[in-house]
């Protein structure tokens, strides 16, 4: 399935003696992990879509005031916090020269940044599957060493995102990938997806790498919408949720949510504690079941003229779910 496929790009790897980091904002949307050779290894940062948030690359300057950023957007009339080691144009990425748009490389030919080992930093709403349909692999591989890459509408654009990972697959590997919880979730052949990832790619030319064992989300990711459950990593590669395991999940929740709300009632000294987990274990409950309601909407959709070879399972799925959640 397509779902499988996709997932087969997000196999993490480590650089060997390399340290993630958190680079840009600390509680929300905004801050990416890093790693920090490759960091140190570049030269410059090319960012394209620089919306209001852009802690990242001050905090880059910052890091490394030697260093330069180019930012690109031509949604907005002026960089929102203007720095001098940051160089703003109001040009967008496009797969093609058009009046306020150009393509990556020939930003690169233009700034005479051909030279340089460069970070490419993309988060332009859609707009990078039309621009990775003919990009100059030859070019990618000389100068880009790194790639982070937000993925948007994958219910919808998911085979052109694997066509974008399969074509980088042959120079860059993955080194770290994030669920965005300001997008949606769907469905893909019985298994949940966010519709929205940022992914981030490095050059396997210039590193040496081990295949990694980190579970995510890292300690350092935090969830891009504070205000709505992480999408945990139980969603994708290779444990994709399908519907036994939500109902698995969801009973273990809800059993732990019992337990935490006896305790609560029998023990005054830990009582902050147990609230805290209490906090933690409904927002639990609310994620799934957040996942239940994005299949009842999407379902029909999703599966088409198969809808018949999974009633069955979604029914029981559904009566669990009502079960937990349903007031009589």
């Amino acid at each position: 399935m397509a779902l499988n496929k996709f997932a087969n790009f997000l196999k993490l790897h480590e650089i060997k003696e390399s340290k993630n980091l958190r680079i840009g904002n600390k509680q929300k949307d905004g801050g990416y992990t890093c790693s920090d050779n490759l960091l140190n290894s570049i030269d410059i940062i090319y960012n394209y879509g620089v919306g209001d948030d852009v802690s990242f690359e001050h905090e880059f300057i910052d890091m490394f005031p030697e260093k330069l950023v180019r930012s690109f957007d031509h949604t907005i009339d002026k960089h929102p916090l203007p720095h001098s080691k940051i160089d703003y144009h109001k040009e967008g990425l496009a797969s093609k020269k058009t009046k306020d748009c150009d393509r990556f490389e020939n930003h690169v030919l233009r700034f005479e940044d051909s030279d340089k080992k460069i970070l490419l930093k993309m988060d332009v709403e859609g707009a990078e599957y039309e621009y990775f349909k003919n990009i100059d692999n030859d070019f990618f591989r000389k100068n880009v060493y790194g790639i982070i890459l937000e993925l948007h509408d994958l219910d919808s654009c998911l085979d052109n995102a694997i066509n974008i990972l399969e074509n980088l697959h042959q120079d860059y590997v993955c080194v770290h990938w994030h669920n965005n919880n300001n997008g949606d979730i769907f469905c893909d052949d019985g298994y949940f997806f966010p519709t929205v990832i940022e992914i981030s790619l490095v050059n396997k030319h210039f590193f040496k790498f081990d295949l990694s064992d980190s579970k995510l989300p890292l300690s350092i990711d935090v969830p891009c919408n504070p205000n709505r459950p992480e999408y945990h990593l139980d969603l994708c590669c290779d444990s994709l949720t399908n519907h036994n395991q939500i109902v698995e999940i969801t009973i273990q929740l809800n059993n732990r949510l019992i337990d935490l709300e006896s305790k609560l009632a029998n023990n005054i000294n830990e009582k902050e504690d147990i609230k805290n987990n209490l906090n933690i274990v409904t927002n639990e409950l609310e994620h799934y079941k957040r996942l239940s309601e994005s299949m009842d909407v999407r379902l029909s959709e999703i599966y088409g003229s198969l809808i018949w070879k999974i009633t069955k399972p979604f029914r029981g799925f559904k009566k669990i779910i009502n079960r937990f959640f349903v007031k009589s």
